[in-house]
């Protein structure tokens, strides 16, 4: 478990990547300055899933241009929770070498008032990191809201050479809860963020990390001496990514790239989860839920910008996926650091 607000390395983590490659097993493999490919041991991709308040957050590009760890923003977080290995089947399917749960406190204000959190990081090559986070409000409704921004110039390496690696990005989350007890949360939630990066790795760069969010989650606690936890969740996601060659870049004919060109896949993912914690004895508990994904995967190309213009394409459904799970788990506590967890799922997938 890692507290985003304390200090974890010499300087704040500005994406998602940043931050897990400081959690031992984890390594990255780094695409430009605003994001990378996480990695535990050895796994990654569908294998390994991140969640944001336990929300799934994909990207658009087919070639993990923009893995989940672009559009995650640390400083908007309070928690990151690392989950290794297969040990759950409470977070979505597959994910045999891990759950990341990226999460944001929501404790019940014990009285009327507000905390502000914030901070800013100047460094070489121009660059600077700047976030703050607010919440406020009375014991039976809170507002919260948190933004970020992190830029940086082309880095110059050893001999002094600039290396194609500039960019720029920024995020603002908002969400309003209310709270009539210490048990009971309802919370509405939406988020905004965009960025572009030149990539030194790549024939092109990410002009578009443009990602909307909206989510409504429900949590009951301490219902009856059976029934100690009911949550339910659904949101909808929605990834706008952009990569061309001449934006950010001088454009140089190939024989593979003759004319300017461009390419602008978007993915919008709806989901949601439901589950009951119920009580046996006091060190047993069972869970009982249902979870599902439905995705569509749009692009549209060119490889003649001046002549057919990106922006004039329709876009084209090229992907759908949809997935439908149901769920089961027992959780014993045997001793001070001792548990067992055995758990089921039954999945339906469908993709086109």
């Amino acid at each position: 478990t890692i507290a985003t607000k304390a200090t974890t390395q010499p300087i704040p983590a500005q994406d998602g990547a940043d931050l897990l490659k400081t959690v031992p097993g984890f390594s990255v493999g780094r695409k430009g300055g605003v994001d990378g490919e996480a990695v535990l041991r050895g796994q990654a991709g569908s294998r390994l899933d991140l969640l944001l308040d336990g929300e799934s957050a994909l990207g658009g590009c087919p070639h993990r241009m923009d893995p989940p760890t672009a559009y995650i923003f640390p400083a908007a977080f309070d928690q990151v929770t690392v989950l290794k290995g297969p040990q759950t089947v409470l977070y979505g399917p597959g994910n045999s070498a891990g759950v990341v749960l990226f999460e944001r406190h929501r404790p019940r204000l014990a009285k009327s008032g507000a905390m502000l959190d914030g901070s800013f990081t100047r460094a070489s090559f121009s660059r600077s990191d700047a976030a703050a986070s607010v919440r406020a409000g009375v014991p039976d409704f809170y507002v919260q809201a948190a933004a970020s921004r992190s830029d940086s110039g082309d880095y110059h390496d050893g001999d002094g050479r600039s290396v194609h690696s500039r960019y720029e990005r920024s995020s603002t989350q908002a969400s309003a809860g209310w709270t009539p007890d210490t048990n009971t949360l309802l919370e509405l939630s939406g988020t905004i963020s965009e960025g572009e990066a030149a990539y030194g790795y790549s024939m092109m760069d990410a002009i578009k990390l443009d990602r909307k969010n909206a989510g409504l989650r429900f949590k009951k606690d301490a219902i009856s001496p059976l029934v100690a936890k009911v949550e339910a969740q659904v949101y909808y996601n929605y990834v706008d990514h952009l990569m061309d060659n001449y934006s950010l870049r001088s454009f140089t004919p190939t024989m593979m790239r003759s004319a300017p060109s461009a390419s602008n896949p978007n993915y919008r993912l709806i989901g949601g989860r439901g589950l009951t914690e119920l009580a046996f004895a006091d060190a047993t508990t069972v869970t009982l839920g249902v979870d599902f994904q439905e995705g569509r995967h749009r692009s549209r190309s060119t490889n003649n910008q001046p002549v057919t213009p990106y922006e004039s394409l329709r876009r084209a459904v090229d992907a759908t996926i949809a997935e439908h799970g149901i769920f089961g788990e027992l959780a014993r506590t045997l001793a001070v650091g001792r548990q067992l967890i055995a758990g089921l799922r039954l999945d339906r997938w469908r993709a086109k």
